[in-house]
């Protein structure tokens, strides 16, 4: 939740109407950290991130994949609220992998803004509160309906998209996707993500995988 929810939060549903009345869409994710932190470790985390870079991850992926099928302007730019320098550098490090490693050319940017001055950020805080509640009660009770009524009202009125990583989701990632990876390339996508700084570049790490 940023700054600008903590201290306005009795305003933030006139946010909720603003958004329903101005077609906005919207992803969000939540990921249970104790999960996380079980089954995600050592050069798999590097790669991956903590839980919030894990999101973050997340956050990059669903926005390119709605842009390349909603939008007609291909540029983006990612805007996310301001963080601590290791969140920074590590989302930093994902916008880089996806400008100069994969080659998406339509990237227009990234930066760190305050909540209390840029009004898209107020959407989003909205958005995290309401998922963040939600996660708390799923993770408790399973899945199940969401409960508070502002946020049902929310996610049917706008275009709304929500993951949320549970205990089983985490593991079959683990077992489906990385569990069999080579561990010599992850070792060497999980040095350049854990060193990598967006401000000085440096792909020796991802050029020693690709030579083995």
């Amino acid at each position: 939740m940023g700054p600008w929810m903590t201290v306005h939060r009795p305003k933030m549903y006139e946010k909720g109407r603003l958004m329903i009345g101005n077609d906005v869409s919207a992803y969000g994710v939540a990921c249970s950290r104790k999960d996380y932190d079980e089954f995600v470790t050592g050069d798999l985390r590097d790669a991956l991130g903590t839980p919030e870079g894990f999101c973050i991850r997340n956050c990059f992926v669903r926005s390119l994949a709605w842009m390349d099928r909603t939008v007609f302007d291909p540029e983006i730019r990612f805007v996310f609220d301001s963080r601590p320098s290791p969140v920074k550098r590590d989302a930093g490090t994902v916008y880089d992998a996806y400008e100069r490693i994969i080659g998406i050319e339509n990237l227009r940017g990234i930066s760190f803004e305050d909540s209390f001055n840029t009004v898209l950020l107020q959407a989003a805080d909205l958005i995290a509160w309401e998922l963040y509640q939600h996660a708390k009660n799923v993770l408790v009770e399973g899945p199940i309906p969401i409960k508070r009524a502002g946020f049902r009202k929310l996610a049917r009125a706008i275009k709304f998209d929500g993951q949320i990583a549970d205990r089983n989701s985490i593991e079959q990632m683990w077992e489906n996707v990385w569990k069999d990876k080579d561990p010599k390339m992850l070792k060497h996508v999980g040095a350049h993500f854990r060193m990598f700084d967006p401000d000085n570049p440096d792909y020796s790490y991802l050029s020693t995988c690709t030579e083995n």
